[in-house]
């Protein structure tokens, strides 16, 4: 008796799925139109063009302005800046950091709480730019450059 019922239901199953499966299912409806306008005007911001023109000068640029001049050093850098002479010679060490690398190419090599700060100088006037080049060996580091200003270098900007 159980057999005959649940051959009935899954008979009446069946039967019943495919007309499910014919029955037509509306999509949806596509309207197109070309858009109205709105009369609004077209906005364009003064010089949006970086052009500059009809402007009027906007002052004299600095020097070098359109980078047509490559970049070079100016004014006169610390002593041994680059540890050319293979040691710390003008440098003040806190820790115990190391030369590396041979000439011309030495570098300072600091561990955790290590730091290295260079004889007192005078940026040139027409400096843009001063440089520090760092790397790691390990997967990060924080560095800190401190800058020393003012007339007995005691006013200290930390930058990072």
């Amino acid at each position: 008796m159980h057999r005959i019922i649940a051959l009935g239901i899954i008979l009446a199953v069946t039967l019943f799925i495919p007309a499910l499966r014919h029955q037509a299912i509306p999509g949806p409806t596509i309207v197109s139109a070309d858009p109205a306008l709105s009369g609004a005007k077209f906005f364009e911001p003064q010089n949006g063009s970086f052009s500059g023109s009809g402007l009027g000068n906007l002052g004299t640029p600095p020097t070098n302005h359109n980078f047509s001049t490559g970049g070079a050093a100016t004014g006169t850098p610390p002593a041994n800046y680059d540890f050319a002479s293979g040691d710390f010679t003008s440098w003040t060490l806190t820790g115990s950091p190391t030369i590396q690398g041979s000439s011309p190419a030495f570098y300072a090599q600091l561990a955790s709480g290590q730091k290295v700060k260079s004889s007192a100088f005078t940026v040139a006037s027409d400096a843009q730019t001063i440089g520090v080049d760092v790397g790691s060996t390990s997967g990060g580091y924080d560095i800190y450059v401190n800058v020393y200003s003012g007339a007995s270098y005691t006013t200290l900007t930390q930058k990072y």
